[in-house]
């Protein structure tokens, strides 16, 4: 017998046996569980360390000559352990996983609850499997599934999970989504704090503000029933009325349009908001400014409906409108027709000629009732809100036209006449909606003269208040195609009144004699900018007016000085009023800028 193997071994060759017989009985044994690999991952330091002390042993002729014990453990050890092995690469990819998988998971989380958020009410989005929800689903398990295998379920479990039940739609009870978020939540915050799921209580208490989300969700898709079950839930378990409920849904309605999920939010102190120096910008010229609240007020027979239906068309399109010449851009437009419906409108469409061009165009929405689509008449209620809520986020820069302020009101439940109730109403469009689009609200007159009818509030808080009104002939009767337009209120500084007629064609026109304002901020802005080229840095009324007559010559002052208030309004204006020079313009600078 060979002496090298029966002599004991030398001492670093046992701790290599050691570590050979550990692996060999409870790692492989175990099939490489998540467990047995960590406690590995915790000795490959050690490893590494005993790798080299045996290949500087082996270089430097340190110990005496190897046993075949000796020998087998050394190629063991360096076989089994090498870059390129299998078992190596398994565990380098752990490490790999402890250092930067979290951060995989959380930004993953953070895609997972993003897709959530924009598709927990519409409940329909999670059983279509060509929806984006699927997509998104199938897309991220299959990343996971490279990039993180079996073993790491455990640290990416919840994204996984989560995703499983968007793709599968695990909704056992036929609930909205039958989970709550908080327990994902809550998962995701152990995951991070833990790494894993370890000691993880699956008990999870049902929070006030998810009964909000459920309720929230229950109305918005016309699940009565679901809708009782929560009510009765937040009575049981909280002692709050169905009433209250409705206004907690409505509070969540205006955290989520500043950015919230749910009511589980922690509120910011209150600070200095600073001024942004940036103005109004307009949707329609002169008739509609861009993301804010107007209203379109005339007694019954004046012409409010055709008129918003004119001013509709403009906007599809990206047209001028009556007495303004500057065009718009092409935007969708919503026409909520809870007073006239259907067949008003159509007809109303038929007598201005413009039914073939309403019905096919791709930027016309209409709501109203309709017995054949089973679609009852909108409201402002909270279902309505939450429909409008939805329709504007998804058609940014759009156009919402409400006719009209009576009916919504009774349909919704809320008091026409009550300034409390239409002050929280209109608030609720300027704060909530008007982000996204601009809003015309139609109403009918009062009793008081030349004011719109019920609360005040319908005029105080819209930054535009228009009117039309019939003509009437020297004997007091009226004249039946022409109307009298006016702007009691603006916000960008345009009151204005003019005459206008229905043509023979149906169309709306200005009378004869009205002052047009046409688009010639092009023209001025060429002006200024040739006059700062000769070292001009400002220039006059008049002496813009000159310049603008060069190329048209019968422009009008009155065309020059609205174009100049427009262009020195706005959230980026191309030009700007001289300091203490009244009638002196000069280009701005911040404008030049932004076009660098």
């Amino acid at each position: 017998m060979n002496t090298s193997t029966t002599r004991s071994l030398q001492p670093i060759f046992k701790e290599v046996k050691l570590l050979k017989t550990d692996i060999e009985n409870r790692i492989l044994k175990l099939k490489f569980s998540y467990d047995s690999l960590q406690e590995l991952v915790k000795k490959i330091p050690k490893i590494d360390q005993l790798k080299r002390d045996l290949k500087q042993c082996k270089e430097n002729g340190s110990y005496k000559p190897w046993s075949e014990e000796e020998e087998e453990l050394n190629k063991w050890i360096t076989t089994l352990f090498h870059p390129l092995h299998p078992f190596r690469r398994e565990i380098d990819h752990r490490i790999y996983l402890n250092t930067y998988g979290l951060e995989n998971a959380k930004d993953w989380n953070k895609q997972v609850f993003k897709l959530l958020d924009e598709h927990w009410v519409d409940t329909d989005a999670f059983t279509d499997q060509e929806s984006l929800v699927h997509l998104f689903a199938d897309n991220m398990i299959e990343a996971i599934d490279c990039i993180a295998p079996e073993l790491d379920k455990k640290v990416f479990k919840e994204t996984y999970l989560l995703l499983l039940f968007l793709r599968y739609h695990l909704n056992p009870e036929g609930r909205a989504l039958g989970i709550q978020r908080s327990v994902f939540h809550k998962v995701i915050n152990h995951i991070q704090e833990h790494g894993n799921l370890k000691n993880f209580s699956n008990q999870v208490v049902t929070r006030f503000s998810d009964l909000v989300d459920f309720l929230y969700v229950a109305i918005a898709n016309n699940n009565v029933n679901r809708e009782m079950e929560v009510k009765r839930d937040a009575y049981k378990g909280f002692g709050v009325r169905a009433d209250e409920m409705e206004k907690k849904c409505f509070e969540l309605l205006k955290a989520k349009a500043i950015g919230h999920t749910s009511l589980n939010f922690k509120r910011k102190k209150r600070s200095n908001v600073r001024l942004r120096h940036k103005g109004v910008d307009w949707k329609l010229t002169g008739f509609l400014p861009a993301n804010d609240v107007s209203l379109l007020w005339g007694m019954r027979g004046a012409g409010k409906t055709r008129l918003a239906i004119e001013i509709a068309y403009a906007v599809m399109n990206g047209t001028a409108f009556l007495d303004r010449q500057t065009e718009c851009a092409p935007s969708k437009v919503l026409f909520i027709a809870s007073d006239s419906g259907l067949e008003p409108l159509e007809e109303e469409l038929e007598s201005c000629g413009l039914e073939e061009a309403f019905s096919e165009h791709k930027n016309w929405n209409l709501w109203c009732f309709n017995q054949e689509t089973q679609q009852e008449g909108w409201g402002c209620n909270l279902k309505g809100r939450v429909d409008l809520y939805e329709w504007a986020k998804e058609h940014k820069g759009g156009v919402v036209i409400q006719d009209s302020a009576k009916s919504i009101c009774s349909k919704g439940g809320i008091d026409y006449a009550n300034n409390a109730d239409v002050t929280e109403y209109m608030t609720f469009l300027k704060e909530t909606i008007a982000p996204y689009v601009s809003i015309l609200v139609l109403a009918h007159d009062g009793t008081r003269s030349n004011r719109a009818g019920g609360a005040g509030a319908w005029e105080e808080i819209p930054s535009m208040v228009m009117s039309c009104s019939r003509i009437k002939d020297p004997d007091g009767k009226d004249i039946k195609n022409k109307r009298f337009f006016q702007i009691q209120k603006s916000r960008k500084a345009d009151e204005r009144s003019f005459f206008y007629e229905i043509g023979e064609d149906g169309r709306l026109k200005t009378c004869m004699g009205t002052e047009v304002i046409g688009d010639v901020k092009g023209l001025i802005f060429k002006y200024m900018s040739e006059e700062s080229d000769k070292g001009k840095a400002s220039a006059t009324v008049a002496e813009i007016l000159q310049g603008v007559k060069r190329t048209k010559p019968f422009t009008s002052k009155g065309t020059v000085t609205n174009n100049l208030s427009n262009m020195t309004r706005g959230k980026t204006p191309q030009l700007a009023r001289v300091k203490n020079k009244k009638g002196v313009y000069k280009i701005n600078p911040y404008y030049l800028r932004s076009k660098d």
